[in-house]
C-alpha cells in the first residue's frame, strides 16, 4: 500500500477498502461543513458508499494512474486529496481535497498539497496541476495562492452544490513554476 509521510504528524495513504467505516464516519461527522462545497455529501448516506468510492479510486489508480490518498494526522483520518482526473495528452492533473473542520487552520493541506504536488511533477512527469476553487471558498481559495498557483480564469456556473450554482476560479501550477518555487 503506497504511504508517504509529509511530517512527523502527517501522512498520505493510499484509501483502502479497510478504510470505508472510517472514511464514511469522518464524513458524518463533518456532513455540514462538507456540504458547503462539496456534492457528493448528500448522496453518501452509508459506508457501502465511502466503500463504492474507495473500490472506484482503486480501480481508476490501478488502470489510469488518477491517485486518492487519505490524510492522516496524528493518526486519524481526517480528509482526504487525490488526481480528479489525469489528461495523459495534455498531462494536466486536477486536484481536489477536503479536510474535516477540526484540522483546518494548522496547515495539514498546505503540507500535503505540496507533496502531492512533489509527487505530479517528479513521479508523474505532468506539465501541469489546476485546482479549480469555488469563488466564495476563500479558505481553499488562500490555499492556493500561498502555494503560489496562478489564478486563471472564472468559470460562470461551473457546479451546482446543492441549492445554489457557483461560480470556480481556476489556478494552476506548471512543472516549471513548482520546480522554480521549491529550488528557491
Amino acid at each position: 500500500m503506497f504511504s508517504h509521510p509529509v511530517d512527523d504528524r502527517t501522512e498520505l495513504r493510499l484509501l483502502q477498502q479497510q478504510h470505508a467505516p472510517e472514511l464514511f464516519a469522518l464524513v458524518d461527522r463533518h456532513r455540514a461543513h462538507l456540504r458547503a462545497w462539496l456534492p457528493w455529501v448528500d448522496a453518501t448516506t452509508e459506508v457501502q458508499d465511502s466503500i463504492d468510492f474507495i473500490v472506484v479510486s482503486i480501480f481508476t489508480f490501478a488502470q489510469q494512474g488518477p491517485m486518492v490518498c487519505g490524510v492522516w494526522h496524528d493518526g486519524q483520518l481526517c480528509g482526504v486529496i487525490g488526481h480528479n482526473d489525469i489528461d495523459p495528452e495534455t498531462r494536466v492533473a486536477k486536484l481536489g481535497y477536503w479536510l474535516g473542520a477540526d484540522v483546518e487552520g494548522r496547515g495539514v493541506m498546505t503540507k500535503c498539497l505540496r507533496a502531492f504536488l512533489d509527487h505530479a511533477f517528479d513521479l508523474y512527469g505532468l506539465e501541469a496541476v489546476e485546482l479549480r476553487v469555488a469563488t466564495e471558498n476563500l479558505r481553499s481559495q488562500a490555499l492556493a495562492d500561498r502555494l503560489g498557483f496562478e489564478r486563471g480564469d472564472r468559470v460562470p456556473a461551473a457546479e451546482r452544490l446543492h441549492d445554489r450554482t457557483v461560480d470556480h476560479l481556476v489556478n494552476v501550477m506548471t512543472r516549471a513554476r513548482w520546480l522554480a518555487r521549491r529550488s528557491g
